[in-house]
């Protein structure tokens, strides 16, 4: 049995997944979630657990539980005036200011792996609590 009848449809069906990513980002991204599920134009979404909206995201979900919602492992904090830090006590992953290093780079030069992996577990633990 292949993906597409798993879920419902025809083997030979074509189907269109449309996944939104970083809700719980956002005070923005999120209502722009929950409106893009409530109206149809997606299947999916991905969150981010550190950021400051994550709270608000996961009491949506809890009331639509038929929402498909995954966790958006995060590990860096580009934006500018925006930034979030690590569940996790992690030296390796936060940069001089205490936040998620800006880019990838800068995690591959310096995350210790447990950390990191520790990182990640704390990420979807939160996330199923």
């Amino acid at each position: 049995m292949n993906l597409a009848e798993r879920i419902g449809f025809e083997a030979n069906a074509r189907l269109l997944i449309v996944h939104a990513d970083d809700s719980g980002m956002c005070h923005g991204a999120n209502w722009a979630t929950a409106e893009a599920f409530r109206s149809g134009a997606i299947s999916s979404t991905a969150v981010m657990v550190p950021c400051a909206w994550f709270e608000s995201f996961a009491a949506e979900c809890r009331d639509n539980p038929s929402w498909d919602v995954g966790v958006h492992i995060t590990v860096t904090s580009e934006w500018v005036r925006y930034r979030w830090r690590p569940l996790t006590v992690a030296p390796s992953l936060v940069d001089g200011e205490g936040f998620f290093p800006r880019g990838s780079n800068e995690v591959a030069d310096n995350a210790k792996v447990e950390e990191a992996a520790a990182e990640m577990r704390a990420q979807v633990e939160r996330a199923l609590e």
